[in-house]
């Protein structure tokens, strides 16, 4: 992104973890690691598709 920036056709849309330390039991890791679904409806709002 910081090399292309000017040359972006839309705004840079990142997809991370939250700010948290990330927890040992499964479902609180699940909760705080991106899961296929919000990686693809991030994509999907990039793309106008949502």
């Amino acid at each position: 992104m910081e090399q292309a920036f000017w040359s972006l056709d839309a705004p840079v849309g990142r997809v991370c973890s939250a700010e948290v330390p990330i927890p040992y039991p499964k479902h609180l890791e699940d909760a705080a690691i991106p899961q296929v679904p919000g990686i693809v409806a991030t994509a999907r709002a990039m793309l106008g598709r949502a």
